[in-house]
């Protein structure tokens, strides 16, 4: 066995190669499923494509210019072949398991193999991967990773040109998705784990930051996406409950995945002490991960700071709420994943008591374990994207408060002439409603009347055919 994985691990083509059929086969089920949530808003029927928009006037006024033009272009060639954007999808995310093997081989890092293929297999990955629309987040993660080498290669070898090339790739993936504002964190943590900060090699981290910084007033410069409005204001206890609540959400799908719902719902309120007591015990997580190996507790909290754009703290200026996605996890997960194989490494050490023998077969079989509850959990809960009516149901079981699936999943039941679902789905609407009345001052409880009103005349037309 060792001999066919040192085979592949020496040999780029194969490993890339077995990471794509593995993709291939865990994906099977949705390669040719249809689009779902906003795949037809922001690809399909995207008004400014409909109306002739151009590539100049995408890169002139849009946030997220690289992300419009990958949906313009795979909408020109792909058309409606909803089988094609899946397969780029798992090409795609393939090739990124793929660069965070050499990127973690590059760094002297140990388990590049182990992290990438759990990388690969992790089910906290399905909705970015199933879901079209997320192809914007698996590039991000692309032009950041090829960037990253070409950073490790300058570092190595002192040339130019592996800089020149980084930083436009750098400046793509800032441009596919904002996210990637943070990542030149991910430098730094090369020079606090290699304990080598100089200065010369430092200044092309802060080229990075700079164009950090560039991105972030680019993004709060468009044009074109709507602003945030805010449907009520939050205290600073509610931001801070939010955050606390997201970090421990991303943490436990991270190391133990269990949530597998495409959109999740909004967390319970916390007491003061609950909340607390969970912040002090990250503090203390942290701590004992600085006591593990003090890699370990630098990865954490960049990890933490990675993760800020997503727990509320701070507002994004295009979203009306702050929504808790796993396709946030993707660009972190890596090294979270890393975090836990070298955990579980340190804990068999201690318990097989410095056995070499005992420490290689007890960590071969939990790793098989985790190995399989992953790759397992990936394929079962692959079928949530297999069908419109699948992913709302699914969504709306685990977050009967977002409106938006109850008028969507009726409208997939008008499409499919399924009209008494359509008025089963919409009165559930309206009784959920009923129940919640805060909700009647938002914008989509109008959209729940006007799918009413619509089911109420095709009802009276239907009695007035059948009186015929």
């Amino acid at each position: 066995m060792n001999k066919y994985i040192n085979y592949i691990e020496t040999r780029s083509w194969a490993l890339f190669l077995v990471y794509t059929i593995t993709s291939c086969l865990i994906y099977s089920q949705v390669i040719s499923s249809p689009p779902i949530w906003d795949d037809n808003y922001f690809i399909f029927d995207f008004a400014p494509f409909q109306s002739g928009l151009s590539y100049a006037e995408i890169w002139k006024n849009f946030a997220w210019p690289m992300t419009t033009t990958i949906h313009k272009f795979t909408l020109e060639v792909f058309e409606r072949n909803y089988t094609l954007y899946h397969i780029l999808n798992i090409i795609v995310h393939s090739l990124n398991s793929f660069l965070i093997y050499k990127i973690i081989k590059k760094i002297n890092l140990p388990h590049a193999l182990i992290v990438s293929f759990l990388f690969l297999i992790h089910p906290a990955n399905l909705i970015s991967v199933a879901w079209m629309i997320q192809i914007k987040t698996l590039l991000a993660f692309t032009f950041f990773s090829l960037s990253f080498l070409c950073y490790l290669k300058f570092q190595d070898e002192k040339k130019l040109r592996s800089l020149v090339i980084g930083l436009p790739l750098f400046v793509l993936s800032l441009l596919t998705k904002s996210t990637a504002i943070l990542f030149p964190l991910a430098l730094i943590f090369i020079y606090l784990f290699n304990n080598k900060i100089k200065l010369k090699l430092m200044i092309p981290v802060f080229v990075f930051t700079t164009l950090s910084l560039w991105g972030g007033i680019k993004l709060l410069g468009s044009s074109i996406v709507e602003k945030n409005q805010m449907a009520h204001s939050e205290s600073v206890f509610e931001r801070i409950e939010f955050a606390v609540q997201t970090i421990w959400y991303y943490l436990e799908q991270a190391f133990f995945p269990s949530n597998f719902t495409p959109v999740k719902g909004i967390f319970g309120s916390l007491d003061i002490f609950s909340l607390i007591a969970l912040s002090l015990f990250l503090v203390f997580i942290i701590v004992l991960l600085f006591l593990v190996q003090r890699v370990l507790g630098i990865a954490m909290i960049v990890s933490l700071i990675l993760m800020l754009p997503f727990l509320g703290i701070i507002k994004a200026p295009y979203m009306n709420v702050t929504s808790v996605s796993d396709q946030h996890l993707y660009l972190i997960l890596p090294l979270l994943v890393w975090i836990f194989v070298c955990l579980v490494e340190k804990i068999i050490f201690i318990l097989t008591r410095l056995d070499s023998p005992k420490t290689k077969i007890t960590g071969t079989i939990i790793l098989c374990f985790f190995g399989s509850y992953f790759f397992s959990s990936t394929i079962l809960n692959s079928q949530i994207y297999k069908s419109e009516e699948t992913f709302y149901q699914t969504s709306l079981k685990h977050n009967p408060g977002n409106l938006f699936f109850y008028v969507n999943l009726t409208t997939y039941y008008q499409e499919q002439n399924n009209f008494e679902a359509a008025v089963e789905t919409i009165n559930s609407a309206l009784n959920y409603c009923q129940e919640h009345p805060e909700l009647k001052n938002t914008d989509v409880y109008s959209l729940i009347g006007t799918k009413w009103f619509e089911i109420e005349q095709i009802a009276r037309r239907r009695k007035a055919l059948e009186k015929n």
